[in-house]
């Protein structure tokens, strides 16, 4: 056995009798304690098992993302028949006529009026499709807030037309006021009766006719 290969056997001893948490490496030699320079590097147990990576955090999908990644695939295609020659028009001409055509045309015209490649235009026109739905959303729910607070408060309840025993008949205040006009209008009445009956002037007789007629004409549009 020569001389190197004696050290090198020396020293597989000297590492594989070394603890394997605590190894350090100085320069070209393995130590057991921290070196004096400090450029020393520890290195890892090598029975120690590696840490698992921290789970990535899931962030929630938008409500969007299915409708805006089936418009980012549809001007994918787009752009590749656009590439292989097509004009807008040929393309337009060719749409299917759908419920969504007017969606796939306004696709189409955007993908001719911006440059680039088929997976930058569908990467570009996803994120569009997200902000302007985002948009539309909240303009949406913004709306529905205005019209509930300008919504008019319900009207209250007509109480029922019979009460318990004992209870105080409530009557809407429409029938209260129409009856009170009719009492009044009958006192008026009455009095100017009892007036005429009294006797007077012609000129007197004549202003209380007068008064009778017209709340005679009184109590019949109040319908007494």
């Amino acid at each position: 056995m020569n001389a190197v290969t004696s050290r090198a056997l020396a020293l597989c001893l000297t590492l594989s009798v070394l603890p394997a948490h605590a190894l350090y490496r100085c320069g070209n030699v393995f130590q057991d304690r921290p070196c004096d320079a400090s450029g020393a590097v520890r290195a890892a147990p090598a029975t120690a098992p590696s840490a698992p990576a921290p789970a990535a955090t899931k962030r929630p999908l938008s409500a969007f993302t299915a409708v805006c990644a089936r418009i980012g695939l549809d001007a994918q295609r787009f752009v590749w028949k656009r590439e292989g020659g097509a004009t807008l028009d040929q393309q337009m001409a060719d749409l299917p006529n759908t419920h969504n055509r007017n969606e796939l045309a306004r696709t189409l015209e955007w993908v001719y009026q911006h440059r680039g490649s088929a997976p930058e235009t569908r990467a570009a026109i996803e994120a569009d499709c997200l902000v302007e739905k985002q948009k539309a959303a909240d303009a949406a729910a913004t709306l529905k807030n205005l019209q509930e607070a300008a919504a008019p408060a319900p009207a209250a309840p007509v109480p029922p037309t019979g009460t318990a025993p004992g209870a105080t008949a409530v009557r809407p205040p429409a029938v209260v006021d129409g009856k009170a006009r009719c009492a009044d209008l009958k006192r008026e009445r009455d009095a100017l009766l009892e007036r005429g009956r009294a006797g007077g002037s012609a000129a007197t007789m004549d202003s209380l006719n007068d008064q009778k007629r017209r709340v005679d004409a009184a109590m019949g549009e109040a319908r007494c």
